[in-house]
This record gives structure tokens, sequence and C-alpha cells, in this order.
């Protein structure tokens, strides 16, 4: 009778942990999703950005990149405080803004994706 508890416990205790680790996985998996939705959402305000350069190669959103950036870290902040400024995109699976520094070729994009 005792091996018999024991054995159950044992078991309850792997199936516990069993789930707790799947549901920990299944949540990875949601916040994976979530990002790779948003970078196609700001992929597709870059090639909007694209788009409008073929139209016009002066085009740009009025900012101003600093000359350097002290690490990848402070240029995301720089580009995340600068498209607060600019006007958000909607389209059917998420919104974005784009950055266009008037002084630079390069281009970047915010995505957001609505949380389910």
């Amino acid at each position: 009778m005792i091996t018999v508890v024991i054995i159950g416990m044992v078991l309850f205790l792997l199936a516990t942990v069993m789930a707790a680790r799947s549901i920990r996985s299944l949540n990875q998996v949601v916040v994976q999703r979530s990002w790779e939705r948003a970078l196609h959402v700001a992929e597709t305000g870059i090639h909007r950005t694209l788009y409008e350069l073929v139209n016009d190669q002066t085009y740009n959103t009025g900012e101003v990149l600093p000359a350097s950036f002290g690490s990848a870290q402070e240029e995301e902040d720089w580009v995340r405080e600068a498209a607060e400024d600019n006007a958000v995109v909607a389209t059917p699976q998420g919104q974005y803004q784009v950055v266009k520094p008037a002084n630079d070729t390069v281009a970047y994009a915010v995505g957001f994706v609505p949380d389910n």
C-alpha cells in the first residue's frame, strides 16, 4: 500500500512538472509569435518607405540622426522616441511608425500588434 502511494505521488509530481513546463513553453511561443508579427508589420513600414523613396528621393520624416550611438540600445531608444512624433499607420495585422532621418540613408520602423 505504501509503495502504491509513493508511486502515485511521484507520478503526480512528474505530471505537475510537465504541465508547468508546457504552460511556460506555450507562453514563450505566444510571445515569440507576437514579436514575429510586430516584425512583419514593421517590415511593411520599411517597404512603404522604400516605395516613397522611389517616388521622391528626398523623402524623410524630419528627424536628424545623431552622429553616433554608444550602443544598439541607445539607437533603439532614439528610434522609439523619434517614432512617437510620427503618424501611426494601421494595417490589418497591426500598426507601424516610420523614422526616416533627413541626414542619412537609413530608415527605421516600429511595429505594434494587438494583444489577444
